[in-house]
């Protein structure tokens, strides 16, 4: 699997409209896409910075969404909430060392959250 990083600088003051935007508008887009499968999205309520993590099933899957126009779409969801150009960079995940455990800040994760493949049947937390 492949993961794809995204780190963007926003204001504190819309930290809340930023994580609406990825759950009602960017995670339903990516279900779309071939390969998604899963994301994640992390923030820094003091700083107003932000990062998503999108999980791909291949590399061409990862990188048919930049070609596609797709994952610039997504960026211009955050337009008006952005204080500077995001970052982004692509990872290898290697399954054979690392096993994804998840955070859910309201303590609740739903298949609906990672997509109707996702490994993790039950809550959990970091170990």
């Amino acid at each position: 699997m492949y993961a794809r990083t995204t780190v963007m600088q926003g204001r504190p003051d819309t930290m809340d409209e930023a994580k609406k935007i990825f759950n009602e508008s960017v995670i339903p887009a990516a279900e779309q896409q071939k390969g998604f499968k899963g994301a994640l999205f992390l923030t820094d309520p003091k700083s107003g910075k932000g990062m998503s993590v999108t999980m791909w099933q291949t590399e061409e899957d990862m990188k048919a969404g930049e070609s596609s126009g797709y994952f610039k779409d997504q960026i211009a969801k955050f337009g008006p909430l952005l204080a500077g150009t995001p970052t982004r960079d692509a990872h290898r995940m290697d399954k054979d060392v690392a096993r994804v455990r998840c955070y859910a800040a309201a303590g609740q994760l739903t298949k609906r959250s990672w997509g109707s493949d996702c490994p993790l049947q039950e809550p959990t937390t970091w170990l």
